[in-house]
């Protein structure tokens, strides 16, 4: 298994899907769980987005990639819509090739301030948004 160092932990494909289970299972949201590093991309982002906030939100920013370096783009203004209207803090850090290129550190620390965030987000409101029927089924954009 591919494992990372940064200055202060090694970082392993197992961390990265462990993490993004734990985010599927504790809200309760409409994705399967993960069983793959490859699993954790654009789509499964937006998919995280859209269970929490309703296609609305997103709508502007959902597109299915037509190259690496289209994908590339999606995930810079995926970041900073994250960033600036959802978390308010800057994401500057987290490389949107990164992600797309499956580095393990861009995807853990991404992966981990949407975890500490969900930690401060009301269970009802994920609920609420799932129940809406506001979002697409994820299996409809995988295998893109």
């Amino acid at each position: 298994m591919t494992t990372t160092t940064t200055t202060a932990t090694k970082v392993s494909a197992r961390d990265c899907l462990l993490m993004a289970n734990d985010i599927i299972v504790g809200r309760n949201l409409s994705i399967p769980r993960l069983s793959s590093l490859k699993d954790i991309n654009y789509a499964f982002f937006v998919h995280i987005f859209e269970d929490l906030f309703g296609d609305d939100d997103i709508a502007a920013i959902v597109q299915r990639p037509q190259s690496r370096g289209h994908e590339i783009q999606l995930m810079t203004r995926l970041l900073a819509y994250v960033s600036g209207d959802l978390f308010a803090i800057p994401l500057d850090h987290i490389s949107p090739a990164g992600l797309v290129a499956g580095d393990l550190v861009a995807i853990h620390d991404f992966l981990e301030i949407i975890a500490e965030f969900l930690k401060y987000l009301p269970e009802e409101f994920t609920e609420n948004n799932n129940n809406s029927n506001n979002s697409r089924s994820y299996r409809s954009t995988v295998g893109q």
